[in-house]
């Protein structure tokens, strides 16, 4: 009889650790179950249409994800090369692809590995390989989409992707495909990364990339009227009328209706602001191409702002161009070399 109680409650045991295990299953796998399909394409696949006129194949793409890349003559962040040359080329900005040069080994400096890459215009140098994702291509958010460490349903994590969220997805041939409704993704300076299996929550149509990027750029104005003044520019482009990005775009409009009148624009004229870097330049023009130098600042200068211009690069440094007053003096400054720098948009 004791043997048979004894039976009898490790049958019950088993049991309860049966149930335990079924209603871990079902937490995890609770609420509606995602909509799984191919990623929106022009043809409705996945990575064959928007590269259909490189001249190179995916084996060789790198998308920027960080607001700006230095590309250098030389590996390495020194501001000169080993023929006392200027090392710096040109900014590589956010979502810009550039092509891996085969043959060439990475380089490793300053616990940095470093890229030999071609720019769209041939210019050739070599970039932090860190701040790329090779094997990519860049796409947006369309839905609310949940997003896992790997491509397995129990590795849920606790942030989701955002409708009009930019993002690449990414096709590395070396990796076998563990389900074709599984998606490897990153999004901007790779937070968050991980793996989706909604793939027709994702349009990566060149139209909504485009239209994804100018909204995030029209959303770093501060100008209330020259933002509605791009948001409608955007809506006016060919094919938007089709477009799943087109409500992201009203709704930003209708957000900027909201708010009334001149004295709540985004920035303020004559708000006072200081200089964070010795020889700050003043510059005719919000850009350095057809610009001249007016003054040069100090560091700790107050100076009064006047407008906010486009977003721009200089080196590794993203930020906007300001236009201030100093003294008698007028022209644009860089942004990050001031007190008001502002790096999250992309």
């Amino acid at each position: 009889m004791q043997r048979d109680s004894s039976r009898h409650s490790a049958l019950w045991l088993w049991g309860l650790v049966l149930m335990g295990l079924s209603l871990v299953v079902a937490i995890g796998c609770s609420g509606p179950k995602a909509q799984e399909g191919p990623i929106t394409t022009e043809e409705n696949s996945p990575y064959s249409a928007l590269d259909a006129n490189d001249s190179f194949p995916v084996e060789r793409v790198a998308i920027c994800m960080w607001p700006a890349a230095g590309l250098r003559k030389e590996p390495g962040r020194n501001d000169y090369t080993s023929d006392k040359e200027n090392n710096y080329i040109t900014a590589i900005l956010y979502g810009e692809k550039v092509e891996v040069i085969p043959d060439v080994e990475p380089v490793e400096k300053g616990n940095r590995m470093y890229m030999k890459v071609r720019l769209s215009d041939g210019t050739e140098g070599w970039v932090h390989d860190y701040i790329f994702e090779r094997y990519a291509q860049l796409g947006v958010v369309t839905m609310e989409t949940e997003i896992y460490r790997r491509p397995d349903l129990m590795t849920l994590r606790d942030t989701r992707l955002q409708p009009g969220q930019i993002v690449v997805v990414i096709n590395d041939p070396s990796v076998p495909k563990v389900n074709s409704n599984w998606y490897h993704i990153s999004s901007y300076k790779k937070i968050p990364k991980g793996w989706i299996h909604q793939g027709n929550h994702i349009t990566m149509h060149i139209r909504d990339v485009r239209a994804a990027l100018l909204l995030a750029r029209a959303k770093g104005i501060r100008s209330k009227e020259k933002r509605l003044a791009r948001l409608n520019e955007i809506l006016e482009t060919d094919g938007m009328t089709e477009s799943p990005i087109r409500p992201f775009v009203s709704a930003a409009i209708q957000e900027l209706d909201g708010i009334e009148g001149n004295d709540e624009e985004l920035i303020r004229a004559g708000e006072k602001i200081y200089i964070t870097k010795a020889k700050t330049t003043i510059y005719s023009e919000p850009s350095l191409g057809q610009s001249s130098v007016v003054k040069e600042l100090k560091e700790d200068d107050i100076v009064e702002l006047i407008d906010v211009g486009e977003r721009g690069s200089i080196g590794d440094h993203s930020d906007f161009w300001y236009k201030i007053r100093h003294e008698d003096i007028e022209g644009w400054v860089f942004g990050y070399y001031t007190s008001k720098r502002n790096l999250d948009s992309p």
